[in-house]
């Protein structure tokens, strides 16, 4: 399966190693499944540890390598549907890349995706995915 990891978990692993985020990324690839992690979030992850947290940036990189990732071109962000139910629009790129790398899952802590309509590609939160994995 092909799980589309969210800005939110990631920065979680990063911020709370061995936290909620972490176990259930790094139960997520021990399980065999695929990662996608599109520009557009590395971009925002390194953005966000670098206003939040500037004494961790220097762990993105070596954390991102350490579980493998596709990256998706920014070119393939605008190829969907431009009707998607969200409502935070800044949240449209991270479905839009999940729908074109035509990921199963995006593993997220984000309410607007937990509580949105979609089920294709399937919202799950980090706790919900420790509880039940797949």
């Amino acid at each position: 399966m092909r799980f589309l990891i969210d800005t939110n978990v990631l920065f979680a692993a990063i911020v709370f190693p061995g936290g909620v985020s972490d176990k259930a990324l790094s139960l997520c690839l021990a399980r065999g499944n695929e990662v996608v992690i599109p520009e557009y979030v590395l971009d925002e992850l390194k953005e966000t540890i670098e206003r939040k947290f500037p004494c961790k940036s220097g762990l993105v990189m070596p954390f991102l390598g350490s579980i493998g990732h596709i990256e998706l071109p920014n070119s393939a962000l605008n190829e969907a549907g431009e009707t998607l139910p969200l409502r935070d629009l800044k949240d449209m790129p991270i479905l839009r890349a999940a729908i074109v790398s035509q990921s199963d899952y995006i593993l997220t802590g984000d309410l607007d995706f937990l509580e949105s309509s979609i089920t294709k590609p399937t919202p799950i939160h980090p706790s919900s995915y420790l509880r039940n994995p797949f």
